[in-house]
């Protein structure tokens, strides 16, 4: 602004100093005051101008502001996503291993009570097979036993028998 008031004032000098020339050099007052009048309405041209640049200036600064206030809202809510995210991977991450620790000492724990129920069921299964062991040896040494009797008294029946069969013959013989 500060230049077309000091164009304006540059012009109304150079239309005063014009009127005195324009005499001198042929131009005529008229001419003269048509390009002050011209000048005029360029000087309002060039202000006009100013206002307009000022004005896209000022709309521009406004739009770089405004883009500049979206991509940092964008760019908060990225980082804020970005925060989320990690924190809910850790969770999930401190949680799988919370829960990795639980299942392997409840395996453990399943594992060592299973270990000691078959123990406990193969000594019972050991106590049972020694008794029946016991008894088959027993049952052996009497079968063992009566074997002999019955053989002892097999012998003795044939011996019997046959010396009664020979009796008979001896009887019959005679």
């Amino acid at each position: 602004m500060a230049e077309s008031e000091a164009g304006k004032t540059t012009m109304s000098g150079v239309s005063a100093v014009s009127g005195a020339k324009s005499e001198i050099a042929g131009i005529s007052k008229e001419h003269v005051q048509e390009l002050a009048g011209n000048a005029s309405v360029i000087n309002k041209l060039t202000d006009e101008f100013d206002g307009f640049y000022e004005s896209l200036e000022k709309d521009i600064d406004a739009k770089k502001a405004a883009e500049k206030a979206k991509f940092e809202a964008l760019k908060a809510r990225v980082t804020n996503v970005e925060n989320n995210v990690k924190s809910e991977s850790k969770r999930m991450t401190d949680s799988l291993a919370a829960l990795q620790t639980l299942f392997e000492t409840s395996l453990a724990k399943v594992q060592t009570k299973l270990e000691k129920q078959i123990e406990q069921a193969t000594m019972k299964l050991d106590a049972k097979i020694y008794k029946l062991s016991e008894k088959h040896s027993k049952l052996e040494a009497e079968v063992a036993k009566n074997s002999k009797e019955y053989k002892k008294e097999f012998e003795i029946l044939q011996e019997s028998l046959t010396q009664k069969i020979d009796e008979n013959t001896k009887v019959i013989n005679i």
